[in-house]
């Protein structure tokens, strides 16, 4: 369910979850719901040490400091979390709970101690550098939203007076413990290191160096099709995280009867302006972004104003369901201007993640941004400079139950529920569907994949409901049940 789906106050009325979740984000609809999750960023940047030890000094007044360096390493780890999110006009999410940073841990958040992090964040709230909201849990609904904070003019101000008004002063670092093991409410628990994990973890490592000496490019010519979405939160954010690095951009000339990618000739007409300027003045973005002098302006920082543009845009939505229409427009890339881009992918290390508290469950790799890569533009992944092809088994989940059962499947089993225009759906419905331990879990749980996957349920009574009874219909011959 969307956020902005849940300002009937009528509803309010009866369901205390609900009062809390509107308690929680009132005033503030999709803006506070959509934050950025607290993460762990490194920085050798000499503006950023200053700014830190700066910062440090004022800190260190208010509260008691046992460890200089640790304490400055927390500092800024969320100073870099609140730059970013100042850019991207999102908050910052983070956790309160003490038991997410138990001491012993083999990953704690951020490897960061709850006695230094928290109060850390706190006196920077005190001294006027971060506003929060805290957040909550309903520990019998098992729901609830993390504390968000984020930057004040106060600190945008210490950014710009630090020379921090660009990105590239910040990266994200290899992943720590490489061996992850969840258990059955997805959280991350100690285990006993043995050979065989020794020799996981050696693998996974040894892959991440390798990777470190590889360049991993995607090209995209001007017929290649993109939604606002892989532009904004794939491509721009990732840019800018510095996960991501443009090595080239190619325009078309300038042509008046189109659209263009040039931030000072911008097309009212076009799809992305379409949207009332006006409600740009409810929004928290960062006004403060640098001027460029002509001499240094470029294919590549046009394509970065542009996107910035485009990104304040889709801040400016009150309500989650237009706010999804607009990052869910396609567009071809000559139609913004470009005749071709190349993108490196920087951040390309890799982690396994097994589950239920046992070695003999999940154990898939996740972390490298060509995963996370939409499926259509794969194909066009290139390593040093060479064409790749992705082999893919269609459907081979279900038609390995199927062959399982001894039974030789050759539809498509998610076309087949309800035809072609509804097979991406179905896809999510099914592999969530499959795995699900109840019918209820699986209602929750597609609603949300629909959600990650830029997809809308039909409209019609109960949908999710209504696509789990339809998958089921489609491959009776399984004996398919939920219990």
């Amino acid at each position: 369910m969307g956020f902005g789906k849940l300002f009937d106050k009528s509803i309010f009325l009866s369901n205390p979850v609900f009062q809390k979740v509107f308690s929680f984000i009132a005033g503030s609809s999709v803006w506070l719901t959509d934050a950025l999750p607290l993460e762990a960023s490194a920085s050798k940047s000499k503006r950023v040490r200053a700014l830190v030890d700066e910062i440090y000094s004022e800190i260190c007044q208010k509260i008691k400091v046992s460890s200089p360096a640790r304490t400055k390493e927390a500092i800024k780890t969320v100073l870099i979390n609140l730059w970013i999110g100042a850019y991207f006009s999102r908050p910052i999410r983070y956790s309160r709970n003490r038991n997410d940073y138990k001491s012993g841990k083999r990953y704690g958040l951020l490897f960061m101690k709850y006695d230094r992090l928290i109060p850390v964040i706190d006196t920077l709230s005190g001294l006027g550098y971060i506003q929060q909201k805290i957040g909550f849990f309903i520990f019998d609904k098992k729901f609830g939203f993390q504390t968000r904070m984020w930057a004040t003019e106060l600190l945008i101000k210490r950014f710009e007076d630090a020379g921090l008004c660009e990105c590239g002063f910040f990266n994200e670092e290899k992943p720590k413990e490489p061996i992850i093991l969840k258990d059955d409410k997805k959280d991350k628990i100690q285990y006993p290191e043995t050979p065989k994990i020794s020799k996981m973890r050696a693998q996974t490592e040894r892959y991440n160096d390798l990777i470190d000496n590889s360049k991993i490019t995607v090209v995209l010519n001007k017929e290649v099709s993109v939604t606002i979405r892989f532009l904004l939160l794939f491509l721009y954010q990732y840019v800018i995280k510095g996960t991501i690095r443009i090595n080239t951009v190619n325009l078309l000339k300038l042509d008046p009867n189109n659209q263009y990618l040039n931030q000072y000739h911008h097309n009212t007409n076009s799809v992305f302006y379409h949207h009332i300027l006006s409600t740009m003045t409810k929004m928290k973005q960062w006004k403060h972004q640098p001027v460029l002098p002509f001499s240094r302006i470029t294919e590549t920082t046009m394509l970065h104003d542009y996107l910035t543009d485009v990104n304040v845009i889709a801040r400016a939505f009150d309500d989650f369901s237009s706010s999804e229409a607009f990052l869910n427009q396609s567009v071809l890339l000559k139609d913004i201007g470009i005749e071709r881009i190349e993108f490196q992918l920087v951040y390309e290390y890799l982690h396994r993640v097994f589950n239920d508290a046992s070695f003999s469950h999940g154990g898939r790799f996740y972390g490298a941004l060509h995963l996370s890569l939409p499926r259509d533009l794969r194909r066009y992944i290139q390593i040093e400079g060479q064409d790749t092809v992705e082999l893919d088994y269609s459907a081979f989940h279900i038609k390995m139950l199927y062959h399982m059962a001894g039974i030789d499947y050759q539809d498509d089993p998610y076309s087949i529920c309800e035809g072609p225009a509804l097979r991406k759906i179905y896809k999510a419905v099914g592999l969530i569907a499959i795995n699900a331990e109840t019918e209820q879990k699986a209602y929750g749980a597609i609603g949300e994949e629909l959600k990650d996957r830029g997809l809308e349920a039909p409209k019609r009574d109960k949908p999710n409901i209504s696509l789990v009874n339809a998958f089921k219909q489609a491959h009776i011959l399984l004996g398919f049940s939920l219990s």
